[in-house]
């Protein structure tokens, strides 16, 4: 059965306003991570971001419920690239432990890339809604149950502590979260917190026979 003329239009009148939206808002995200990556998110206004987007400020209301919504659609954009280079990492050569050492040297050196807009991102992390926790939890899930995986092999090898496995990946998060302020605040490069994260981990971590001799001990 042909469409009537006017339905036709009318599909075509909309999905011409669904790319214009989505346009908008790309260029919205385009706009806000070039000056939050410059100056970070406190020293940026909503119509700083609009004007350079080339839009009105009340756009970022209507698409991201304001300036937060549109950082974590920064951080959305921000993360999503870096699952695949992390799984990579996660699944190559090498024992269970030096395969975390390595997704955390490449987790590093991807979030300090633009390290004022890493750093807006995890000052975001402690302000926003449950809501947006909760989607936060749902999309980083993937990374979680590798670093899961990674401890369970390192257990069933015997190269980590028989520990139960969600304690093991908490202490991974935090010490990884908290290792990198020094990159933050330009105390420590990223390579110096990621191998101070790995120093840390290995301490809490791995086995009594596995441990790297240190300076001065004798096996």
């Amino acid at each position: 059965m042909a469409i009537p003329p006017r339905t036709r239009r009318a599909k075509r009148t909309e999905t011409s306003r669904t790319l214009k939206r989505e346009d908008t808002k790309q260029r919205l995200i385009d706009a806000a991570e070039a000056w939050f990556s410059e100056h970070g998110y406190d020293n940026v206004s909503v119509s700083e971001i609009a004007a350079r987007a080339g839009v009105v400020p009340s756009l970022i209301n209507t698409y991201f419920l304001g300036k937060a919504g549109l950082l974590y659609a920064v951080v959305q954009r921000h993360n999503m690239p870096q699952w695949q280079a992390l799984e990579d990492a996660g699944r190559g050569p090498g024992t269970p432990f030096a395969r975390l050492a390595r997704v955390i040297a490449v987790s590093a050196t991807m979030d300090t890339g633009r390290i004022r807009l890493f750093g807006a991102m995890m000052a975001l992390s402690w302000s926003w809604p449950p809501e947006t926790e909760r989607q936060n939890l749902a999309e980083r899930a993937p990374f979680m149950e590798m670093l899961r995986g990674l401890v369970r092999e390192g257990v069933a090898a015997g190269e980590i502590k028989p520990i139960p496995v969600e304690d093991a990946v908490d202490a991974i998060w935090w010490c990884y979260t908290m290792g990198l302020r020094g990159a933050v605040f330009g105390t420590a490069t990223p390579e110096a917190c990621a191998e101070r994260v790995t120093s840390v981990l290995r301490s809490l971590l791995l086995a009594p026979d596995m441990e790297r001799p240190r300076a001065g001990r004798t096996r």
